[in-house]
């Protein structure tokens, strides 16, 4: 499987976008059962590159059954814009200070973007976890949702485009 996806922003819009994968099938003993995934992100504000963002998984850099271990939900979201600067950097920070906590049902991972925003990675048991995560994040933010889903090979790959306003081009 393979995606990219690029947004062009005016330079004051803002973006949550929302790309998450499942393990597949896990009953009928598909999980993580695929040869590849890539996926690349790119948001432009004003012309300027805010966040690249590249994932692949592939089995021949090992099983990625044993590599996810626990985890059936990977999700990756990009949070860009100033109507976001405080919330990115609250979360930048509460990051930081928050333990790691050993052998946890779901782990966040959270960077700084060169604008206003965050790059968030978040690995989950389930798509129920994963999704209080990310509804977590945006509390209190006034966002439209835009989903699709396409389905491959028994897996799922959700995408959520969160448009808070501004969206030049989706393509």
């Amino acid at each position: 499987y393979r995606q990219s996806q690029q947004f062009d922003l005016a330079a004051d819009a803002a973006l949550v976008c929302l790309d998450w994968m499942t393990s597949g099938r896990r009953a009928r003993g598909e999980r993580w059962a695929f040869d590849e995934y890539r996926t690349r992100l790119a948001v432009r504000a004003g012309g300027d590159v805010v966040c690249y963002d590249a994932v692949t998984l592939s089995a021949d850099d090992g099983p990625l059954v044993e590599r996810f271990d626990r985890f059936d939900v990977l999700a990756t979201v990009a949070i860009v814009g100033p109507a976001f600067r405080e919330a990115c950097e609250r979360l930048i920070a509460g990051q930081a200070q928050r333990a790691v906590e050993r052998r946890a049902g779901l782990v966040m991972a959270v960077s700084a973007l060169t604008s206003a925003g965050a790059l968030v990675r978040i690995a989950g048991r389930t798509g129920e976890d994963v999704g209080r995560a990310v509804l977590a994040l945006m509390a209190g933010h006034r966002v439209e949702l835009v989903l699709t889903g396409p389905v491959w090979d028994g897996a799922v790959d959700l995408d959520a485009v969160l448009v808070a306003e501004g969206l030049e081009h989706l393509f």
